[in-house]
């Protein structure tokens, strides 16, 4: 039957029968004629029950038992039927993987197929001096293949993982000079940054130690994975190694009671670094460019174009300020950087910048003292209005002293209110001229920057 429909299953059945056994070869069948049982044989054979691919994930392939006799399941009716009989040998171990558990060591039984047999995956239960201990999954099994059942903590076997920082190290392997076009449509290259290529070692402290008075443990595991960054890191350790795959390795130890050991494990990626930038050029240059060549890493002609390297996308990035400068982005601190740097940019540009820098303060300082003699207008304006509202409330008293005074005070605010009105004008006036030759140095700055990076080569 190939489902369910028919069956007149009602709610919450339970359906035993799970597992069709294909029969071997034989003579008559209790199908009925021989007719019949030739056309059930070929059914057999192409429709038997196997196992799923999911179940068997890694096999690659079906696992087949077949049956040392006969068995007959009647309809309705279920049964449990052994296949066969294995003594495989095994050993208990304790190992530690701190994917499953980062605190406890883990007991188990190291399980090694030396059956000759392809063992399918299902559920197994572990018994201890006949005392169930465990129920845990079983996972297929090659010929020759080892695996780990599990079957409980162990608190006596303290572990500690640690990433010391000085164990850590990066290396330098090689520099080389990296090119690229000038333009989408031409076919020359030019020198534009580095790359760097870096080795990278990590290496993993294990300490452990066996806190048991009166137990030694024979075989410790240690399960360790690489570091799947950069690529993905390649253990390098092999002392007391037992087992090693692409990403991860076991190692073994015994452990005397109340014995201490310690464990490193090394890693090794190599990884390809992209230096572009100006700054990161530069602090290549000054912290690790000297002791690359004593290695004979960095050969004394690659240094000479980095070298130019630099010198180019400085003056490069110098003349594009230049160009884009709108009357205020170059400040004193790029001047006073460019002018450390005088070798690198010609000497008729930090003139003209200098000047400019210069102009822009002034500007900018005229601009200060106009807006503070706003504010003083500012203030003579309310004064003035204090004044008015006294001498207004004293029109009646015109021979009293104190009007007098006020009216005194009125005219010495409108005298300064005059001249002040007077300054800022001057001070504006002072103000466009120098404003307008700003821009013209500014303009004539950006032409002949325009020209000098048309013509500017590494």
């Amino acid at each position: 039957m190939g489902s369910c429909r028919g069956l007149e299953l009602s709610e919450k059945s339970t359906l035993h029968l799970v597992l069709r056994l294909r029969g071997g070869p034989g003579g008559d069948s209790d199908f009925g004629n021989t007719k019949n049982a030739n056309r059930q044989k070929a059914t057999d054979d192409e429709s038997y029950e196997s196992l799923d691919a999911s179940q068997i994930n890694g096999l690659a392939e079906h696992v087949i038992y077949n049956l040392n006799s006969l068995t007959t399941i009647p309809a309705r009716q279920s049964a449990l039927v052994t296949i066969d009989k294995w003594s495989v040998h095994g050993e208990l171990v304790l190992y530690y993987d701190p994917k499953i558990n980062d605190l406890n060591a883990i007991r188990a039984v190291h399980l090694f197929n030396d059956t000759g047999s392809v063992l399918a995956p299902g559920s197994v239960a572990v018994l201890d001096d006949e005392r169930f201990v465990s129920q845990c999954q079983f996972t297929p099994m090659l010929q020759k293949d080892d695996q780990l059942i599990n079957y409980g903590l162990d608190t006596t076997i303290a572990v500690i993982k640690t990433l010391p920082s000085n164990l850590q190290d990066i290396s330098i392997q090689n520099v080389e000079i990296t090119y690229s076009q000038s333009d989408d449509n031409s076919t020359t290259v030019k020198p534009i940054g580095i790359t760097i290529l870096q080795n990278h070692t990590k290496r993993t402290k294990y300490q452990i130690k066996n806190n048991a008075v009166d137990r030694r443990v024979e075989k410790f595991y240690v399960d360790h994975s690489a570091d799947a960054s950069l690529g993905g890191y390649i253990v390098t350790t092999t002392d007391n190694c037992i087992k090693s795959v692409m990403g991860f390795s076991r190692f073994q130890l015994s452990l005397d009671p109340q014995q201490e050991v310690e464990l490193i494990v090394t890693e090794n990626a190599t990884n390809t670094k992209y230096v572009y930038y100006l700054s990161d050029l530069e602090t290549f240059l000054e912290k690790q460019a000297n002791e690359l060549q004593q290695l004979n890493i960095l050969s004394k002609s690659t240094l000479e174009l980095i070298q130019r390297i630099v010198k180019y996308k400085y003056i490069d990035s110098a003349l594009d300020l230049m160009i884009n400068n709108n009357e205020q982005n170059i400040s004193e601190i790029t001047v006073r950087d460019w002018q450390n740097k005088k070798d690198l940019l010609p000497k008729h540009f930090l003139e003209q910048v200098s000047t400019i820098l210069d102009i822009q303060n002034r500007v900018k300082d005229m601009g200060q003292q106009i807006d503070y003699l706003n504010e003083h207008i500012k203030s003579i304006f309310t004064n003035q209005e204090r004044l008015r509202e006294n001498i207004k409330s004293l029109e009646k008293m015109n021979t009293s002293d104190l009007l007098k005074r006020y009216l005194k005070d009125l005219n010495i605010e409108e005298d300064d209110l005059a001249e002040t009105r007077a300054e800022i004008k001057a001070m504006e006036n002072s103000k466009n001229v120098l404003i307008k030759d700003l821009k013209e140095k500014c303009f004539n700055l950006k032409n002949e920057a325009t020209e000098e990076k048309k013509n500017l080569r590494v």
